[in-house]
């Protein structure tokens, strides 16, 4: 997923380790998608979705900055910021 050779981006809140994980709860699930992870990459952040755990994601996004992600996920699927969970990759 993330080059040995990416830097993230300064301020980003993330390093080359850490994503940002939101298990969706049963009563949100959309289109079978079951989680969504967000990480750095390519100069910007990725958000995943994905139907099960361990599986290829079915679904991702780019976006410039952190914020930009959070901001869809918060209108698109009603994701406070708080509520994300940060883990080593």
């Amino acid at each position: 997923m993330l080059s040995a050779r990416f830097t993230p981006p300064r301020g980003c809140g993330l390093t080359m380790s850490e994503h940002l994980r939101f298990q969706i709860p049963s009563h949100q699930i959309q289109n079978e998608i079951t989680y969504l992870e967000i990480e750095a990459g390519d100069g910007g952040f990725y958000l995943f979705q994905y139907e099960r755990p361990n599986s290829p994601p079915k679904w991702d996004s780019f976006y410039a900055t952190l914020d930009e992600a959070l901001d869809d996920c918060e209108s698109a699927w009603g994701i406070s910021r708080n509520s994300w969970e940060r883990q080593e990759s």
